[in-house]
């Protein structure tokens, strides 16, 4: 599977509903914000990542907000955001945001809200954000007890 520890990626449909779609990555290190183009072999690389974790990832709760996560032990991670703007039908464009749990620092949720906010143009409910600061809690925990966490707490999708 493609690997997510140094940086963090965002997938999106356009909201002109043309049929096409953003992808972004986000370095961990440096904080620098990236639009990948279309002819950038990570984009099919995030396409397989979304099909393989949606299909045999484990659902982990993070809370009861606009948060669902699906993930492996491994720490290979996707989440998907709905955010309050719509796209220009009116529909609701979810924001999948993929990353390590085990790798992502806590301080890049920040600049994950303002790549959404700000590159994206959507913007994300107050529900979303609390779950943001749920999963930021979750990362200033030891490495070791998050793993405890996701192994205890991860339900399997099937």
């Amino acid at each position: 599977m493609f690997s997510f520890s140094d940086s963090v990626f965002t997938y999106s449909q356009d909201l002109d509903n043309k049929g096409g779609s953003e992808y972004w990555m986000l370095e961990q290190h440096s904080g620098y914000i990236q639009k990948l183009t279309d002819s950038d072999s990570r984009r099919r690389d995030i396409r397989n990542c979304i099909d393989e974790l949606t299909g045999f990832g484990k659902y982990w709760f993070v809370n009861e907000f606009d948060i669902n996560c699906r993930l492996r032990f491994s720490g290979e991670c996707i989440i998907k955001l709905l955010p309050v703007s719509c796209d220009v039908s009116g529909r609701v464009s979810p924001v999948v945001v993929f990353f390590n749990i085990f790798e992502l620092q806590a301080e890049n949720l920040s600049r994950i809200v303002f790549l959404i906010e700000r590159k994206l143009g959507r913007k994300l409910s107050e529900k979303s954000m609390e779950g943001m600061n749920k999963l930021e809690k979750y990362l200033s925990w030891p490495r070791w007890f998050l793993f405890l966490n996701v192994l205890f707490f991860s339900r399997s999708t099937k």
